[in-house]
């Protein structure tokens, strides 16, 4: 059938398809209302505006990772190959020839900013753009395509929200062809973004093509679309680091992206610190635990049970009094919900066919929120729960040898040895190299799992006046000196409990270590602080040369403190 004068397909205001099954046929009309002055009561113009006053995210840009020093709202842009087939769909609309372009990408790939790069060429020629959402996407396309002017372009973010609209979809659709085959308005340039679920939805055959339930929307997609990579190529991260040099938030994606995943990264990360600040006392408590083991050291992926019977160390009394019986399932609900970029604070791990190594179910924190914890935490001591949880769930002897020295660093030298005992009982499966990829601000030195606070000045004092109660000979200044040394940096949890005025015993009692270089023979009287016997005073007949790392303490108490519940052994005081 040839289409006449007045149908859409010739450009004209009404468009007529005929579908049938062989026995019956059904006519659909498709109207849209002619163009009319304002003077004759027709719809008023759309209110468009040009390009350069345009600000881009108003357009639906996703926000990308904030940086004091970068005052620009969007990250330097980084071309690749679809970027390219782009500019020859605008250079043709710029040439007077109405276009049309949709960009299909899984979420945060960068299609957006994509379209808002393309157009810029436009804006010194006067063009103007037109983003139709108020009151609703599908009402504003509707009323304000058959008035769009020539030099415009139609901006039509999340296309789906226009096309597969339930009662105006195909109309829009009808009213778009008819705007790009009407030379008397060209040039005109439609630009939109569409999910590949989506892509489908509108295009997929489903039968005889005039009974696709998106006909209109399907012939106006033929042949107009450009596919957008989900990841950087070799030579895109190339390009990425050269532009990294002058944009701070580019080399933070470039360190911490996953697979090339730059724009995801860059996109996802507001979207997970604005979950981050909403989180509830549970599942902050589980993401703090999470992101302690991954700063010290463990791999990325860690056992449900772990994170479970840590978490509860993170939260004072009254927020553990005040969870429900539901709290750790809600809290990896809240956590596992995918934000913009696909992305979700902590993510179970998908297990490939043979390669469990017996864990059981593991999660993952995201690498953003491991960056942020590496920074944030980098001054704060787990809490007790976190090595009670270390010894019972972690299975690979990387992961607890690693902890080992973390807490042996921290001064947690009973949990330093009982790692250390159950770390080389358990097989080596292989072995785990991490690159660091994590820098400071504060100019170019790497931050891996800050094994050593060596930067808490607070810690560093009060361990250097213990050492010097030491060598004073003054054990009860020293004793509580390395108390508060080791309580000051773990400020967001429950002090240590005490047990002062127990008959026979005193709470406040210590061992304090060199490290391993300290000559032995030095030492006139040294017992083991784990036996039944009460560990004597050292008395040091020379002093003590320690390493860079901070001194060990090893606290002994009845309450628990110093393990002697755990080891079934007594702690009594000398």
């Amino acid at each position: 059938m040839q289409a006449g004068g007045g149908s859409v397909a010739a450009g004209g205001d009404i468009g007529t398809a005929i579908t049938g099954n062989g026995n019956t046929v059904t006519n659909h009309h498709y109207a849209v209302s002619p163009v009319l002055s304002e003077k004759d009561g027709g719809p008023q113009a759309v209110t468009t505006k040009p390009i350069s006053l345009c600000r881009p995210l108003d357009l639906e840009i996703h926000h990308a990772i904030h940086e004091a020093d970068t005052p620009s709202e969007l990250p330097t842009y980084v071309g690749r190959a679809h970027d390219e087939q782009l500019r020859k769909v605008v250079s043709a609309a710029a040439s007077g020839q109405s276009q049309m372009c949709v960009l299909v990408g899984a979420s945060s790939t960068g299609k957006t900013r994509a379209c808002w790069e393309a157009i810029q060429v436009l804006a010194d020629d006067g063009w103007e753009l037109w983003h139709p959402f108020d009151p609703t996407r599908g009402e504003a396309a509707l009323a304000g395509l058959v008035t769009v002017g020539p030099k415009t372009v139609v901006w039509l973010n999340e296309t789906q929200l226009y096309l597969a609209e339930e009662h105006a979809g195909e109309r829009i659709a009808a009213a778009l062809r008819s705007l790009l085959t009407d030379v008397g308005r060209a040039p005109i340039l439609v630009l939109g973004t569409l999910w590949p679920e989506h892509w489908d939805r509108l295009t997929s055959p489903t039968g005889p093509r005039l009974d696709h339930p998106h006909a209109q929307a399907r012939q106006l997609l033929a042949g107009r679309h450009l596919h957008v990579p989900e990841a950087f190529t070799a030579q895109d991260i190339v390009a990425a680091g050269k532009a990294a040099v002058t944009d701070q938030r580019l080399a933070l994606a470039l360190q911490g992206a996953v697979d090339g995943r730059i724009t995801q990264f860059l996109a996802g990360a507001p979207a997970l610190m604005e979950r981050y600040a909403h989180t509830q006392p549970g599942a902050r408590a589980v993401l703090h635990a999470a992101m302690d083991a991954r700063r010290l050291g463990c791999g990325t992926t860690l056992p449900i049970g772990f994170l479970e019977d840590a978490a509860p160390g993170y939260l004072s009394t009254s927020a553990l009094d005040a969870l429900d019986d539901s709290w750790f399932e809600e809290a990896l609900v809240y956590a596992g919900h995918r934000v913009t970029g696909d992305e979700a604070l902590l993510r179970r791990v998908r297990r490939r066919p043979g390669s469990d190594d017996g864990t059981g179910t593991c999660y993952r924190l995201t690498d953003y929120m491991e960056q942020y914890g590496r920074h944030e935490r980098r001054h704060l001591c787990p809490p007790q729960s976190f090595w009670d949880a270390a010894l019972r769930h972690l299975s690979q002897r990387a992961d607890v040898s690693v902890l080992a020295s973390a807490a042996t660093d921290r001064w947690r030298l009973r949990y330093g040895r009982l790692l250390s005992e159950k770390a080389v009982q358990l097989p080596w499966h292989e072995l785990r190299v991490e690159i660091p990829r994590h820098e400071p601000s504060d100019g170019g030195r790497y931050v891996t799992d800050d094994a050593e606070p060596d930067d808490h000045l607070t810690c560093r004092a009060l361990a250097d006046m213990a050492f010097m109660a030491v060598g004073e000979s003054d054990y009860e200044l020293a004793a509580d000196l390395a108390v508060q040394a080791a309580q000051c940096c773990q400020p967001d949890t429950e002090p240590l409990p005490t047990c002062h005025g127990r008959p026979g015993s005193r709470s406040d009692q210590l061992v304090i270590e060199s490290g391993p270089h300290i000559d032995k023979n030095r030492i006139k009287a040294h017992k083991d602080p784990f036996t039944t016997e009460a560990p004597r005073r050292q008395a040091v007949s020379a002093p003590v040369r320690r390493r860079t790392t901070l001194p060990a303490v090893w606290r002994l108490c009845p309450s628990g403190a110093c393990g002697a519940a755990d080891t079934n052994r007594t702690c009594v005081a000398p």
